[in-house]
């Protein structure tokens, strides 16, 4: 039986989820088509534990960081990198991207819970897109919020309330879902509680971040959202 009770009497029947390091694995895609860009530029590589805090801000900061990290960004064209990074990423590491374990399952329990599920992220939505489908995930997510449909980002909570907006929800019975400092601020912002996977992408200690609740495995958040009632 499921942890999770009905959401006609669940006080949070609406989930809103972060996407890389919360949802998906996406470092190792990311790294590879930074290499591409950069090894097209003469550039040395980079490797996992080198971008991996690079991740969070969106990928057009993910390339600066990298630009700056491999000799500098000043005088490169940035646009044309990013350009070039997003068509190596959907052109070949989109199809490798996996949910990460018991994800597929857990959001099929809460769909089948009744619970309306949103999705917020910095990745633009070029890239996003193709992702959810390749993972498997699209069918999830009727609304998914990008930085081209507000003009705010996280750590600004208001990306988390267009997302709310857009899915015609209430923020009081909403939660976010993320893996990250930059969620963490956002979920605060917004004014929602905020549940934290400690598996994901974060940049500081798990005891710096401002939490709700902790999963160490995706499959306890909905033993995690009945907690917040």
């Amino acid at each position: 039986m499921s942890d999770l009770v009905s959401s006609l009497v669940h006080p949070r029947n609406t989930v809103i989820f972060d996407l890389d390091g919360t949802l998906i694995d996406s470092v190792q895609g990311i790294t590879a088509s930074m290499n591409t860009a950069l090894r097209e530029m003469g550039r040395r590589p980079l490797d996992r534990t080198e971008v991996l805090p690079m991740i969070g801000d969106g990928g057009l900061h993910t390339v600066k960081l990298g630009l700056n990290a491999t000799g500098g960004s000043t005088g490169v064209d940035l646009d044309a990198v990013f350009a070039r990074w997003t068509r190596a990423y959907t052109e070949d590491q989109v199809v490798k991207i996996e949910a990460y374990p018991r994800v597929l399952q857990t959001l099929e329990l809460l769909t089948a819970e009744g619970l309306n599920l949103g999705l917020c992220t910095n990745k633009t939505r070029a890239v996003t897109m193709p992702i959810l489908a390749a993972a498997g995930l699209a069918r999830f997510f009727d609304i998914v919020v990008t930085p081209e449909d507000t003009p705010f980002r996280k750590p600004d909570g208001r990306h988390i309330l267009a997302t709310i907006a857009a899915m015609g929800a209430e923020p009081t019975r909403c939660a976010y879902v993320g893996d990250s400092e930059i969620d963490a601020a956002a979920a605060a912002s917004a004014g929602i509680p905020f549940i934290l996977v400690t598996y994901g992408y974060r940049r500081g200690p798990i005891a710096e971040i401002r939490a709700d609740a902790l999963i160490d495995d995706f499959g306890d958040l909905p033993a995690a959202l009945t907690r917040l009632s």
